[in-house]
């Protein structure tokens, strides 16, 4: 299973580098924390880029949004002693 951050999503969204690396991953299926999922559509958002039409594209491929778990939420306590530049989305998903 693949784990895809907000990063990967942004990047396949926006045609920058490495989107079609992104398609191909999710061609195969991969997962999505619902904090990344967040901050893809905050993003989107803040760029003035259509959302609602972002979440259809994406809803086309085999991408499943999974919750944030108290397991979850506690690796990404820890990993925040350890690495305190990541960002909560970041390190909810280097936690699965």
């Amino acid at each position: 299973m693949n784990v895809i951050d907000a990063s990967a999503l942004l990047a396949f969204l926006q045609g920058e580098k490495g989107a079609g690396r992104v398609e191909r991953i999710l061609d195969e299926g991969g997962s999505c924390g619902a904090a990344n999922w967040s901050e893809v559509a905050q993003r989107i958002r803040a760029a003035g880029r259509d959302w609602p039409c972002a979440r259809q594209l994406l809803s086309t491929y085999r991408l499943t949004v999974e919750s944030v778990t108290a397991v979850d939420a506690a690796r990404a306590g820890a990993l925040w002693a350890e690495i305190p530049t990541l960002s909560l989305a970041d390190r909810l998903c280097r936690g699965r």
